[in-house]
């Protein structure tokens, strides 16, 4: 482009050069040379061109001073702006028709300049030395904007309204009030940046600016219409005013609509959200806004602690909780539990026939003495994450955590051993006691004995059943783990075929890279299979008993060890970010990022996706000169990337499933002894997600033998506790198509109440899935062979509002064959889609 206009202006001035010698040889002197270019039309075209190409290098002059060279996405926002511009400039001819000089076209020219200066306001680098000119170009273009719209002034008051100057005097009032926002917005930013260096924090930005641009587009509405009301006076109906006069209408009234939110929603914020506890501190950790630690806080009415500031500025976009999205304010909870009660029909729960199984009686001082000892384990364990976060260990001391982490685990299971042990010794003492009881009722009657042996003997009978259900129990958990691994073999060797087969057929079509399928794409099991593993071990009767099952790792909490090797690579490597990623078939989600505002980002846009296609370290060491990237949204917006350095996460296994990444604002190089540094973090990386991955599997074992250890003694209320801590939704019945087990989830996420869920049968617990009948069949056939599929489909809430669900279904069956019973789980898709909507509007 810089080739092609170079060439122009060196053209047009030979060209004005040559007209110019040509007639003053031809005339002689000064005065005719001038009248002969003035009067002839071809002189007159090159003269014109001539002044053309000087203004246009002027231009151009102008913008490589203060803002430097343009960008592929800044050229074409000026490109489309300008056309937009020409073509109300059309309109605009019909209605000053009577005026179209060349004075007009001049006064265009040089308004379209200063738009075009307005418009470009944006640069990458935040040097001081940038900020400089940038001010200085701001005070430049106010200047400006004041002297024509002065003398714009002046020649409308002199001709008494009828001037095209009115056209010109409110465009300049217009551009000199989005000059102004944009001086006040960067005095915002430069106050912002430089109020942390007094050991402060300015939380009040996002209301200064939301007033800010009401009162801008409150004053742009009525320039509108002010402008309207001249225009219809002197020349008729401005049809090119209509557009943007109903555009400005719109935005002010959206504006207003903004406010009037964020006022309800801060009024009274400190005696309307109550302080957090330091308990309730405690157990949250970090703010999810801004993922810091917390040391004060205010509790939504959800339960949820944000931090006050978080929270205002949270406020001032969205009016619900970022974690559960309930709503903050009382009152919308309130009418939204009002709306659910008057939308929800009455429901008539099925009568209990007594087929949902027997519930074995509790031993009190046994159950209590054991939960005691569980919740005690699990408080010292929460207590010890906690302290691990605040203290932000890191460096050498990271595999000194993992290994006792492990040790920990061991101590955990002898744990276990020792309250079987303990069990088994209260069931011994138990005995005894039966024993002499047996002893002193041998001085009874004959006749009592006779009977007493009967009954004596009906309950032996049952103890028996119990030790026999125990020993099948403890096959079942055998067979189950041999099935596990025979199921998780084929379905490795299964899925690599498919997957050969498409990198194949794809390679055949040639279909670029970017397009193709990753090959080496992170695969986690999903939550309905371990579910339904560890319930299977302990499935005997409808009643069933489920536990909770480990979390995996995409979309967990912030680890300290995570954290400690991205601050190593911070400090050695010097960049302002790094992450550590992993990457999904849709979106790449950070286990740890340090300078980034999001935890999650497209696949497509982002550079891990081309990290991860090679074993090798992937480099960009200029990103502007790289035509995959020189386009891309991060470079071109916020964070502007520059540099990008990604070294592959690659499992003991050869698994691709994520990179670690250094990112820089601008170009550098990386030296080899970095880039062995940053391989050996991603392979401590792996490492520690390798452990977190058998310690969690480690954990499954530890809660199946409590599982058997619930169901030997009973205690089928602790096991229920732990399903209502689910954060997915959990819905079961039985083969009589009964509900016979629901969480707090599932209500929270359908709105339907655990009492109304237990008067659905069968498939009518789906009334709130709303999709196509195709789906709708295979979740019946699902059901009806009794096999394990995974669905995404947008369901309705009672309240009437949609969300994605992503809904998973298995069947349980006995060991003599037959469904004994069904479970499902639902999963709330909707952030995860906000995101990659909100990607796409980004692009």
């Amino acid at each position: 482009m810089s080739i092609t206009f170079n060439k122009y202006i060196l053209g047009s001035v030979a060209a004005a050069g040559a007209v110019a010698w040509n007639s003053y040889s031809s005339m002689g002197q000064f005065y005719p040379t001038c009248l002969h270019l003035a009067t002839s039309k071809g002189p007159m075209a090159i003269i014109s061109n001539f002044f053309l190409a000087m203004f246009l290098l002027f231009a151009k002059s102008v913008q490589l001073t203060f803002l430097g060279p343009l960008r592929d996405a800044e050229i074409e926002v000026l490109t489309d702006k300008i056309w937009s511009t020409v073509v109300d400039t059309l309109f605009i001819t019909t209605i000053f028709r009577e005026e179209l000089n060349m004075k007009f076209f001049c006064m265009f020219l040089v308004l379209l300049f200063i738009k075009a200066l307005h418009w470009l306001q944006q640069t990458v680098n935040a040097s001081k030395l940038t900020y400089f000119r940038l001010f200085y170009l701001m005070c430049v273009l106010f200047l400006v904007d004041s002297i024509f719209m002065y003398y714009s002034g002046l020649v409308f008051t002199s001709s008494k309204g009828r001037s095209m100057m009115i056209l010109f005097g409110f465009e300049y009032i217009l551009l000199q009030n989005a000059i102004l926002v944009t001086m006040v917005k960067f005095f915002f930013h430069l106050y912002e940046t430089i109020i942390p260096s007094y050991g402060k924090q300015w939380d009040n930005k996002g209301a200064w600016t939301l007033y800010l641009e009401f009162i801008a587009d409150f004053y742009k509405l009525l320039v509108y219409i002010a402008f309207f009301i001249v225009i219809l006076m002197h020349y008729g109906i401005p049809i090119h005013i209509i557009r943007q006069l109903y555009i400005t209408f719109a935005s002010f009234k959206d504006r207003a609509v903004e406010v009037i939110k964020y006022r309800a929603a801060v009024r009274n914020m400190k005696s309307r959200f109550p302080d957090a506890t330091p308990a309730e501190l405690a157990a949250s950790e970090t703010c999810i806004v801004c993922r810091s630690e917390m040391k004060e806080g205010k509790k939504l009415p959800c339960g949820h602690i944000l931090h006050f500031g978080c929270l205002r500025s949270w406020l001032e976009r969205r009016q619900f909780c970022p974690t559960c999205m309930a709503p903050a304010l009382v009152e919308d909870m309130q009418n939204n539990e009002q709306q659910q009660q008057q939308q929800q029909p009455p429901l008539h729960p099925p009568q209990n026939n007594g087929r949902e199984g027997a519930r074995v009686e509790a031993n009190a001082p046994q159950i209590v003495f054991l939960r005691n000892v569980l919740q005690q384990n699990l408080a010292r364990e929460m207590n010890a994450s906690r302290a691990h976060t605040k203290e932000g260990k890191d460096g050498d001391v990271i595999l000194d955590e993992m290994m006792k982490m492990q040790r920990e685990m061991q101590e955990m299971q002898g744990r276990m051993s020792a309250l079987v042990a303990l069990y088994q010794a209260t069931r011994t003492e138990t005995k005894e006691k039966k024993t002499e009881e047996e002893k002193t009722e041998e001085k009874k009657t004959e006749e009592e004995k006779t009977e007493e042996k009967k009954t004596e003997e009906k309950t032996e009978i049952k103890t028996e059943e119990t030790e026999d259900e125990e020993a099948l129990l403890q096959k079942a958990i055998a067979l189950s783990m041999e099935e596990e691994k025979r199921g998780e073999e084929k379905k490795e060797d299964s899925m690599e075929e498919v997957r050969r087969r498409r990198m194949l057929r794809f390679e055949n079509e040639k279909v670029p890279l970017l397009q193709r399928p990753c090959k080496d794409a992170y695969r986690t099991r999903p939550l309905i299979d371990q579910l339904g593993n560890i319930m299977a071990t302990v499935v005997k009767t409808s009643a069933t008993i489920v536990i909770k099952p480990p979390r995996p790792i995409m979309d967990s909490e912030p680890e300290a060890v995570f954290d400690g090797i991205i601050r190593m690579v911070q400090r050695h490597l010097d960049v302002p970010i790094q992450l550590i990623s992993l990457v999904e078939d849709e979106r790449v989600w950070f286990k740890s990022y340090c300078g980034l505002g999001g935890a999650c980002s497209n696949r497509d846009d982002s550079f891990c996706s081309y990290a991860i296609l090679d074993t090798d370290i992937f480099i960009v060491p200029d990103a502007l000169e790289d035509e995959r990237f020189r386009d891309n949204v991060f470079v071109t917006k916020e964070p502007h990337i520059r540099f990008y350095a990604g070294a592959p996460l690659i499992t003991s296994e050869g698994y691709i499933v994520g990179a670690l990444s250094a990112i820089d604002t601008k170009p550098r190089k990386l030296t080899k002894e970095s880039i062995d540094f940053m391989k050996d973090c991603a392979s401590i990386v792996v490492q520690a997600m390798e452990l977190r991955e058998k310690n969690i599997s480690r954990k499954v074992k530890l809660l199946q033998e409590k599982n058997n250890l619930a169901v030997a003694v009973g205690d089928r209320t602790v096991l229920k506790n732990i399903i209502d801590d689910f954060r997915e939704g959990f819905v079961m019945w039985n083969h009589l198509k009964e509900v016979v087990m629901v969480n707090h989830a599932f209500s929270v996420i359908t709105g339907i109440s655990p009492d109304a869920a237990r008067a659905y049968h069968g498939m009518d617990v789906f009334s709130c899935v709303q999709t196509d009948q195709k789906t709708l069949r295979q979740i019946r056939r699902c059901l009806e062979d009794a096999t394990t599929d995974t669905f995404e489909l947008v369901s309705q809430r009672m309240n009437g509002s949609l969300y994605w669900n992503q809904l998973s279904i298995k069947a349980m069956t006995f060991e003599k064959g037959g469904v004994s019973s069904y479970f499902c789980t639902f999963v709330d898709l909707s952030p995860r889609k906000m995101v990659h909507a909100q990607n796409e509007e980004r692009l």
